[in-house]
Order: structure tokens, then C-alpha cells, then sequence
């Protein structure tokens, strides 16, 4: 049996108080109750509770505690709680039926909540930039609606072949329970309507088996994301950590895993404040907390990334040369990709920069000639000047072609103001050639797997390297892009 999800939140909206809703909840659920934050909002604690009774099966339990407490709702509600998904048996006819396929589409489609339309999108993002040589973010759709019209100037064959076999593939792999029914007709659609079209099943399959490994590989990424703020009055830090998953970045509905409530790293370094603040050591130990507990949570195969979302004045910091464990010595950058997210980027001073941030990195996800869309600099300490040569859009990162040891305030203004996501520089001279033609080496192929390439070269000895990796589609909690 599966609920409707959006009609049971909706449900416990009218028919609880908030009294009630805590009362319930502290009665019923008492090991999520502990879960509440102070000042989460209770619009947010409502979608905790279901989400929570939804993944425990306790659905049926929550919805009779609700009965109990207010039956007239209840009853108002009753006819809406279970989903009304077309079931496969009944779907024959609409499935040979001599609709178009996009009507198809929207019949198999509109049957779900806004969790789903944005598991779509998701899709048709990835969509266009395969099909598109200029796919423009200002072209995204809002609604199901919006997105059909789009597939509509597209033809038959590029929508069977390239939309629906990877929106099958990305359902089965993140959602294969939750939206089994959908998943379901979409199959049973392709199996007897597939020779319609004029499309060899063959070449749908070989499609799909693509789609899928990709997706499953990208499952297999796991993010442990540090944020850290510099408190200079104090000479002191102050530091987050999450755990992100692609399923959880992608899904509205889902939020990053907390790590800072699972271990304290002892004493508080400053007990008259209500946010701790850390010396630069104590930073370094909360980091290895954090992966000891991610690595308790995650797979064994999993693949582990660190993003470090650092302010511009300490974007110089060496975070990959961090050790693993002292004793040890072994570094961060040898175990993990570690990359350089930049903290100030995501503050209101520059919200209006951030369409050509969204629209540099589109150029970012479809490049495969990195070098021409990368800016050279000496960098002199004359922003203005950098600023001007990444304004050109078609520009979405900066290589320095000597060492940068200071001047880094400077750098991330015209990065932040410019819209580019990407810088590229050494610390020191390489070990081997110079800074330019080692940065050159690194931007071939295809520009996606330049981290992959920046971990391999740091293996080299005395390698020191940063990288700024701004992905606008994945930021830390609290902040919101628009």
C-alpha cells in the first residue's frame, strides 16, 4: 500500500494544533521528538514526522493517532491518504492507445507530488546538456507542464533514446520503491509500444544499461562537507560538518546529515559564547571526528569526497596536506579528493552575480576542451584587472601561471563578482616543469573529471595544489540560491 505523502502532511496541518502536533509526537514518536532542533520551523518538523513514520512503516500508526485526536478532519482527508497511481493492469489502454507521446508522458507523469517533479527535472537537466550544444538555464522549465512543452519541439527518437530510458535508469536507481507504479508503466510503455516509433528496442537498451551505470556510479559518492568561519577578534574558528549523498542533494525533501551533534571535540575553547570557537588543531581533529563517523554510516565502497566551503581569507589554506592522523602522517589529498568551496560566494552581497555563476557552470557540465574556457594570470594583486578578463561568459575558470602565497581576498572577489567557479593554482613551484604547463597538462578531456586529475597529482611528491571546485548545485544548509 503506498500513501500519499503531500495529503498527509496536509492533514496534519489542519486537523493539529501545535500542542497537539508535539503531543503526538512526543507520545507516538518519542526518538524523533529528541530529533527537533531549537528554531526549526514546525512546517519543517511535520515533513520530519512523516518522513520518519514513511521509512519505518509506520504510516498506518501515525495516521490512527490522528484519527483519535481530531476524527472530522480525519475523515475529510480519508479518501485522499492512499495514492491514486493508475495501477499497471488498468493503464493497457491509454499504453496503445494512438495519443501522441508526449500525452503518454504526461498521463504516466502527472500522477505524482513535487518530490517527483523535481526528481524529473533533474533528469531533463541532464537531458539537455547531452542533447544541447548551448543549454541556457533560463530555458529550464517550472512545472511538468512547462517541461512537456519543451520535449514537444524535440523528435520522437531523441525523447525515447535519450529522456525516457535515463529517467527509467535514475528512478530504479534512487526511487525504485517510493515510485514503483511510475517505474512500472514507463517499462510496461516501452515493452509494447517501443516499435511504434521507428526506434530499434536495442538501441533504447543499450541507452538505459549507460544511463544506469552512470547513475550508479554517482550513487556511490558520499560528501563530507566542512564549513568553516574565521572569528578574528578571537583568533579562533568556528566549524560544521555534513554528510551528503547525491540522493540527498538532489531531493527537495531531504536534508544534509548533521555530524556536529554526534561527537564534541572536548573542551570549548570559549565558554562565554554560545557557538563554539576552535584553535586551528581543534579544526583538524573535528575533521577526522567527522569522517570516523561517516565511515561508521556509509558502505565500504563508497566514495568519499571533502569539500571545504572556506571564506576568501583563508581560501590559501593547505586543507588537503591536513593529516589523517598524527601519528601517521598521512595526508588528506593522498586518501580523498579534497576541493575548495568558497563560504562568501553564497552571501547576499553577491546575489545578484549568481545567474552567471548557474550559467558558467552549465558550460562547466558540458566542456571537453577545458583549456579555452580557461583565464591565465600572474595575478599582481590587481582584481580590477582579473575581474575584467573573467567577465567574458564564455570564460568559467582561472589558471595562475605562478605560485600564489597571498592576494587571495583579491582573487575570490573577481571570481565571486565574475560568476567563475573554478580557479586552479600551486602553492609552491611543482616538482617537476612550471606552474603553466603542469595546470595545462591538468585541463584536458573532458572539464567534469578535472578533480579526479588534481587527486592523481597530488600523489606526486610536493605537490601543492588547490583547487576551487563551486558546484551552485550543491551548498551548505542555510543558504539558498535563487
Amino acid at each position: 500500500m503506498e500513501y500519499n505523502l503531500g495529503s498527509i502532511k496536509d492533514l496534519i496541518e489542519k486537523a493539529l494544533t501545535n500542542d497537539e502536533f508535539h503531543d503526538l509526537v512526543f507520545d507516538g514518536f518519542y526518538c524523533l521528538h529528541g530529533q527537533f532542533t531549537d528554531g526549526q520551523s514546525l512546517p519543517d518538523r511535520r515533513r520530519k514526522l512523516v518522513e520518519y513514520a514513511d521509512i519505518h512503516r509506520e504510516i498506518p500508526k501515525l495516521l490512527e493517532l490522528i484519527k483519535k485526536k481530531n476524527n472530522t478532519v480525519y475523515k475529510e482527508f480519508s479518501d485522499r491518504l492512499l495514492k491514486s497511481n493508475i495501477l499497471v493492469s488498468n493503464f493497457q489502454e491509454a499504453l496503445i492507445s494512438n495519443d501522441s507521446l508526449i500525452n503518454v508522458l504526461e498521463r504516466i507523469l502527472r500522477q505524482e507530488d513535487e518530490s517527483f517533479w523535481q526528481c524529473v527535472k533533474q533528469v531533463y537537466q541532464q537531458f539537455l546538456l547531452q542533447v544541447e550544444d548551448e543549454a541556457e538555464l533560463e530555458d529550464e522549465p517550472d512545472n511538468l507542464d512547462e517541461l512537456l512543452d519543451l520535449l514537444k519541439d524535440r523528435t520522437e527518437q531523441v525523447v525515447i533514446l535519450e529522456f525516457i530510458p535515463r529517467l527509467i535508469a535514475y528512478i530504479s536507481i534512487y526511487y525504485k520503491t517510493k515510485y514503483r507504479i511510475i517505474l512500472n508503466n514507463l517499462q510496461q510503455w516501452k515493452r509494447e509500444n517501443i516499435s511504434n516509433f521507428k526506434v530499434n528496442e536495442s538501441d533504447f537498451n543499450k541507452a538505459f544499461k549507460q544511463f544506469k551505470k552512470e547513475y550508479q556510479q554517482s550513487s556511490g559518492i558520499v560528501y563530507l562537507i566542512v564549513e568553516i568561519k574565521e572569528i578574528k577578534s578571537y583568533s579562533k574558528f568556528q566549524i560544521s560538518g555534513w554528510l551528503g549523498t547525491d540522493e540527498i542533494i538532489n531531493n527537495p525533501d531531504l536534508d544534509l546529515i548533521s555530524l556536529d551533534n554526534q561527537h564534541s571535540n572536548g573542551q570549548n575553547d570559549d565558554t562565554q559564547t554560545e557557538e563554539k570557537h576552535y584553535s586551528l588543531e581543534s579544526l583538524k581533529e573535528n575533521v577526522r571526528l567527522y569522517l570516523n563517523e561517516i565511515c561508521n554510516r556509509i558502505k565500504k565502497d563508497s566514495n568519499l569526497i571533502i569539500e571545504f566551503f572556506l571564506p576568501s581569507s583563508l581560501l590559501g589554506w593547505d586543507v588537503d596536506k591536513w593529516e589523517l592522523e598524527p601519528s601517521d602522517k598521512i595526508v588528506l589529498g593522498l586518501v580523498h579528493e579534497v576541493r575548495i568551496r568558497s563560504l562568501d560566494r553564497l552571501s547576499i552581497k553577491y546575489k545578484t552575480h549568481r545567474h552567471k555563476w548557474k550559467n558558467k557552470w552549465t558550460a562547466v557540465q558540458k566542456c571537453r576542451s577545458p583549456l579555452q574556457l580557461f583565464s591565465q594570470s600572474h595575478f599582481n594583486g590587481d582584481a580590477n584587472t582579473l575581474l575584467g578578463q573573467l567577465q567574458n561568459e564564455k570564460i568559467v575558470g582561472l589558471k595562475l601561471i605562478s605560485t600564489l602565497k597571498s592576494g587571495h581576498e583579491g582573487i575570490a572577489s573577481a571570481l565571486y563578482y565574475s560568476g567563475t567557479p573554478i580557479a586552479l593554482w600551486f602553492r609552491c613551484e611543482p616538482g617537476e616543469g612550471d606552474c603553466e604547463t603542469e595546470l595545462d597538462n591538468l585541463l584536458q578531456n573532458h572539464l567534469l573529471e578535472l578533480p579526479k586529475r588534481v587527486f592523481q597529482k597530488r600523489s606526486q611528491p610536493e605537490c601543492h595544489i588547490s583547487l576551487i571546485w563551486d558546484d551552485p548545485n550543491r551548498i551548505i544548509p542555510n543558504y539558498q540560491l535563487q
